[in-house]
């Protein structure tokens, strides 16, 4: 358990899960937005999935907002506040979701790396509905819900994009 002081000048007990699954967000976002920030300035970088440019094309923005929930919801773990719970199961969620599409473009073929990030994902679900002032059921509202919400919008932005092009 890390520690950390109260504001009555106590120790309160702070859960280590919840610090790792925060630090975990973080690299993810980083590792994320890094992968494609390097894509759009040109830089090489070697594919990860055998897809088609066009389907790579689709996952920039999606995963730029992925990136930019898992920090806010990163630092409001850390910071212990209600917004972090919400925001990282909202970007548990999504994550989910594009895990799944990925393991339905590759199958068995990426297994190695979709399987664990499986298993976490879920575990991050469930260990934050308990630790936070969230039920699991409404976790799972904000997950898949907002998290459809946020791809629909995504998707009418894209078309506007394509529209005025």
């Amino acid at each position: 358990m890390v520690r950390e002081m109260n504001d009555d000048g106590r120790i309160d007990r702070f859960p280590l899960g919840v610090v790792v699954i925060a630090v975990v967000l973080f690299f993810a976002g980083l590792g994320t937005a890094f992968y494609w920030v390097l894509r759009w300035i040109g830089r090489p970088v070697a594919e990860t999935l055998p897809l088609g440019p066009e389907i790579y094309k689709a996952f920039v923005y999606p995963d730029l907002v992925l990136s930019a929930l898992f920090f806010v919801g990163g630092f409001g773990l850390l910071k212990r506040r209600q917004y972090g719970f919400i925001v990282a199961l909202v970007g548990l969620g999504m994550w989910l979701s594009d895990l799944l599409l990925i393991f339905g473009l590759t199958k068995w073929e990426r297994i190695g790396f979709v399987g664990p990030c499986l298993l976490f994902v879920i575990f991050s679900i469930g260990y934050l509905s308990k630790k936070g002032t969230v039920l699991f059921f409404t976790s799972l509202f904000y997950c898949f819900f907002i998290t459809a919400q946020i791809g629909m919008m995504i998707i009418r932005i894209l078309d506007c994009l394509r529209k005025r092009a």
